[in-house]
């Protein structure tokens, strides 16, 4: 197998997305763009869970006590209207520094776990990009994901502190708030190290938001487990069209 793929998968550069074979057909390569989806969805529960906004210290200065309520329901707002958009990526050089050819788990199209959740249970599709043409159009946050402890995953819950807030005044606190909200975005349990995860946000308040894919697509990984003829000749076409690499992987004995 290792001899069968494309120089491409192996750059630093390239980052993949698991999807169906049918949501990348007819909405991702026909529509040439990835939709950004509300966070509430993850399958991750803990990504799930609202801001319990709460504030310590005591004080009767009325203003100052509007501006940390004020500063919760923007913090609460931003957490209700994220998005994300998740790319695997290939594992560091570093890991594979000396050997003349990649070892499978450096891929980041190889991962058991995704094509099991996001892959359609293996008979999906993975899509390549650009992470660099990616970033150039997408200029908000994003973010590698880091993965801590349980401990460390507190992030549903933010203190305002009102004699910080008094201290600091209400524009670098707030910004400090925004940035904590923002960077707590990308932590996950370590758990989930193995998919070695990047992540795009947005946070509009539309239903979805999308990037467009037509310059940032650089290859097509299809599993072969149950893909019709129909579906493999149009993943054809769109290769020649995008002229991009088409890889195919057999997960089932011939």
């Amino acid at each position: 197998m290792q001899n069968n793929i494309p120089e491409i998968f192996k750059n630093q550069d390239t980052i993949y997305h698991y999807c169906s074979t049918n949501t990348a057909i007819q909405y991702i390569l026909f529509e040439k763009k990835l939709r950004f989806s509300p966070r509430k969805e993850s399958k991750d529960p803990i990504e799930n869970l609202e801001i319990m906004a709460s504030q310590s210290g005591a004080s009767d200065d009325i203003k100052l006590l509007e501006i940390a309520k004020n500063i919760k329901e923007e913090l609460k707002a931003k957490q209700k209207n994220v998005k994300q958009l998740c790319f695997c990526k290939n594992e560091s050089l570093e890991s594979v520094t000396g050997q003349m050819v990649f070892r499978e788990e450096y891929y980041g199209f190889l991962k058991p776990r995704m094509w099991d959740q996001y892959g359609d249970k293996y008979s999906g599709v993975c899509l390549a990009f650009s992470r660099e043409k990616l970033e150039e159009i997408h200029k908000q946050l994003n973010d590698d994901i880091n993965y801590v402890r349980y401990a460390d995953l507190y992030h549903n819950h933010f203190r305002i502190d009102l004699i910080d807030l008094k201290r600091k005044g209400a524009p670098v606190y707030r910004q400090e708030s925004i940035d904590r909200l923002e960077r707590n975005l990308s932590k996950k349990h370590q758990d989930y190290s193995g998919e070695n995860e990047f992540r795009m946000y947005t946070f509009s308040e539309n239903e979805f938001d999308y990037i467009d894919i037509s310059h940032a697509i650089v290859g097509i990984i299809a599993s072969k487990k149950n893909l019709s003829q129909f579906s493999k000749e149009q993943l054809v076409c769109f290769s020649k069209d995008l002229e991009i690499p088409m890889l195919y992987l057999y997960w089932e004995p011939s």
